[in-house]
């Protein structure tokens, strides 16, 4: 049973998502792969996840409500969903392709909101991320471990 765009898999382990209703921010995937995502939104000082939100392949998903702060992506990639299958310490993982990429660089990290705004006043509301068939996107990605997607 594939899981519908918006689904926490992992609220189990990371905890429930983080939402501050009251703010527009937002972080928007637009997964053009020919693979199921899950996506991490990890906060870059605390490491905390933020969300984690599931993604079909050839769709977009607008995560909303996200508080103020600076973030990076990290996902979980491939096919064939299986809701009861262990991978590390995670329940729920993709039978087929299983990929785990991500990247905390910080040159890519997300600043989104008003708290980051520069002097002049400008900040940013949210970001599109794109994910891509192919290497060579808008962020470079890094194959991780399970423990290293999971830390």
């Amino acid at each position: 049973e594939r899981p519908e765009n918006g689904f926490s898999p992992y609220d189990d382990y990371f905890g429930r998502g983080i939402y501050n209703n009251s703010l527009s921010n937002y972080v928007e995937i637009d997964n053009q792969t020919s693979n199921d995502a899950v996506v991490l939104l990890v906060n870059a000082y605390t490491d905390r996840k933020v969300r984690n939100e599931y993604v079909r392949k050839n769709t977009k998903f607008k995560m909303t409500g996200i508080p103020d702060g600076v973030y990076y992506l990290r996902m979980m990639m491939g096919n064939n969903w299986n809701p009861n299958k262990k991978t590390g310490p995670l329940k729920g993982t993709f039978a087929r392709n299983l990929s785990v990429s991500g990247n905390s660089d910080s040159k890519d990290w997300m600043k989104i909101g008003t708290t980051y705004a520069d002097s002049d006043g400008r900040y940013y509301q949210g970001f599109m991320q794109t994910l891509h068939p192919v290497a060579g996107g808008d962020v470079e990605s890094e194959n991780l471990t399970i423990n290293e997607f999971i830390e």
